[in-house]
């Protein structure tokens, strides 16, 4: 792929009629992890939310390599919604087996049950999680979802050009943690461009290429 992956300009994004983000210009190219780290309120959730198709912008655009642009209020076309994944920093909730969960993106993008499911199983290992397959989504922990929640993302890999991570070590054990960071290594190996939301600094030396700080929903410093 020749070109960034991920590419925005002139973001404005409002949650009601508060001004939530605005950014002037953002690029992220495959094989790069950016971190975008600032206080609980900063904007953080909200730009991984615009870029993942699922806000309004008021203004500017989001462009996606293989999956054109997001813009306006119009929903984010399929190429766009199926080139990128978002692990939020709550999944989304689930009653039933931890493995039919790890099926959900690839169940959507059309792959049949038998072949969704041998990739969700080859996730839960990468992540460190088989033995949760059989578990009920409502019985796992805090930290047992979200490390379900970021195998969803690992089951679509490599097809996602962009994978968007919300805190992605919240709540996840020492035991868990080189297994996530290992995946993330991997995908990125693979050409994912990462873009994670954390609190943690040191997280985000380990991991990312460069740091976005944000502040009341701005770029502390110029966007990288």
């Amino acid at each position: 792929m020749s070109g960034p992956l991920l590419e925005l300009q002139g973001l404005r994004v409002r949650r009601g009629a508060r001004l939530a983000l605005e950014l002037s210009a953002l690029q992220l190219q495959p094989g790069e992890a950016l971190a975008v780290v600032g206080e609980n309120g900063s904007g953080k959730s909200t730009l991984l939310l615009a870029v993942a198709g699922l806000l309004d912008l008021e203004a500017g655009e989001i462009r996606l390599a293989g999956g054109g642009a997001h813009c306006g209020r119009a929903p984010a076309p399929t190429a766009y919604r199926q080139a990128l994944a978002l692990a939020l920093q709550e999944p989304y909730p689930f009653a039933g087996p931890a493995l039919e969960l790890a099926t959900f993106g690839l169940r959507a993008r059309g792959v049949g049950r038998r072949d969704a499911r041998a990739r969700a199983r080859t996730a839960l290992a990468e992540l460190g999680i088989e033995g949760l397959a059989a578990r009920q989504a409502p019985s796992l922990s805090g930290g047992e979802r979200k490390l379900l929640s970021l195998a969803q993302l690992a089951a679509l890999a490599p097809a996602p050009g962009l994978l968007l991570l919300d805190e992605p070590t919240a709540g996840v054990d020492e035991a868990h943690l080189a297994a996530v960071e290992g995946w993330v290594r991997a995908a990125r190996g693979r050409g994912a461009g990462l873009m994670l939301a954390t609190h943690d600094h040191a997280l985000a030396a380990r991991l990312a290429d460069r740091t976005l700080e944000l502040r009341a929903g701005r770029a502390s410093t110029p966007a990288p």
